[in-house]
């Protein structure tokens, strides 16, 4: 990992309204870049209604990640995804995770294990929800998730009315790799860049302290849930 700036985009994605969509995407991602931004994440569903996430750059479309895990709402209209691929940036390696998924800590702990260092977690959460990216699943899960395997972790989440029924409550945040808030959105009511520059001694300093870098004292060999006869 080098030192990296990122931004985690609050946006507000209006249902079926793809041009529009991407016509703010457009110019958020020219502000977060304006500010320094070396990766731009934006939230669940922030283009239109797939649970599919996009990593692109400069030269096009570097891969994707679909929601491992659909939530019971959805099921009837999505499909999970079977895989948790691992992007290479030039400064940085990143994993990402969509909504219900960070309810599964072994999602963050296999993506640390592939060589992750970062974590983006978006959402497309609601006010209110069956399950809320709150004060609980936002400021709960999510630090969790990055104090259990040492790594850095961006939270976008949408805001607003999405014109379909549905009103988003915001919450943005990243927390370093011992679960600690570094920066979070001044509130969930409005548009907001949230900007964190991430430092690779950081990360370094986290690993080597023994009594909380837990991913290196694991044993996976016991873990197994199937009984051998």
């Amino acid at each position: 990992m080098q030192d990296v700036t990122i931004a985690a985009i609050q946006m507000t994605a209006v249902a079926g309204d793809i041009e529009g969509n991407l016509t703010s995407i457009d110019r958020l991602l020219g502000d977060a870049i304006g500010q320094g931004a070396d990766i731009v994440r934006f939230t669940e569903l922030s283009v239109c209604g797939y649970n599919t996430q996009l990593v692109i750059s400069p030269d096009g479309i570097e891969g994707k990640y679909r929601k491992s895990h659909v939530h019971t709402t959805e099921i009837s209209t999505r499909r999970h995804g079977d895989g948790l691929p691992i992007f290479d940036h030039p400064k940085i390696r990143f994993g990402v995770e969509i909504c219900y998924g960070t309810h599964f800590p072994e999602i963050s702990t296999a993506l640390a294990d592939k060589g992750a260092e970062r974590i983006f977690l978006s959402h497309a959460s609601e006010v209110p929800s069956p399950h809320p990216i709150s004060r609980r699943a936002g400021n709960g899960l999510s630090p969790s998730r990055v104090y259990d395997n040492t790594v850095f972790a961006a939270i976008c989440n949408q805001m607003g009315d999405n014109q379909a029924g549905h009103v988003f409550l915001g919450v943005t945040f990243v927390c370093d790799p011992t679960g600690k808030l570094m920066i979070q959105s001044s509130d969930g009511s409005s548009e907001e860049i949230v900007l964190a520059n991430l430092k690779a001694n950081v990360l370094e300093d986290a690993c080597h302290v023994p009594e909380t870098f837990f991913r290196h004292f694991q044993r996976p060999e016991i873990y197994e849930t199937t009984e051998n006869d």
